[in-house]
């Protein structure tokens, strides 16, 4: 239910601001409001998180197929997502 209320909200928010893209770093508030982005025809970016080195984050999982840009912060995980854009550790 909550995850739902997010996503309406998102939407609400996203109108409202007008951004050209959506930028996140991975908690898993970011999966409504990159869906609700991408339903108003807005960029996404997601970083998959530092400490996630050999496993794919819940997050992750959710926004990979949507996302404009999704980067990696260890070489490994370009098998587990290979589109993503390796870019080093960027903390």
């Amino acid at each position: 239910i909550k995850t739902f209320y997010g996503f309406f909200k998102s939407i609400k928010i996203i109108i409202q601001s007008k951004p050209d893209a959506i930028l996140s770093a991975g908690p898993g508030l970011t999966i409504p409001l990159f869906y609700a982005a991408k339903i108003l025809g807005k960029k996404t970016i997601f970083l998959e998180s530092w400490c996630r080195a050999n496993t794919k984050s819940v997050s992750g999982r959710f926004c990979y197929p949507i996302s404009d840009l999704f980067f990696v912060q260890w070489p490994n995980l370009k098998k587990l997502y290979p589109k993503a854009i390796y870019a080093g550790g960027l903390s």
